[in-house]
């Protein structure tokens, strides 16, 4: 089995309201997931450009989990 998802996540403000981390700006996310002989492997990413948090800002992101 495979599973492969990719989308937009618009308003990082809405989506961690109520967390420590509190960020703003959007950000997009692609990934696959499989199972191959009872094993899952991941490989998971997220880019983003000018992700602000408390008095900080991150010009550009870009993170990739691989499990």
């Amino acid at each position: 089995m495979n599973l492969e998802i990719s989308g937009t996540a618009p308003d990082l403000q809405r989506l961690t309201a109520g967390t420590p981390v509190g960020l703003t700006g959007s950000a997009e996310f692609t990934g696959r997931i499989d199972v191959i002989n009872a094993t899952v492997q991941a490989d998971l990413g997220v880019s983003a450009d000018a992700v602000e948090f408390h008095d900080r800002m991150i010009d550009k992101l870009k993170c990739t989990l691989r499990a």
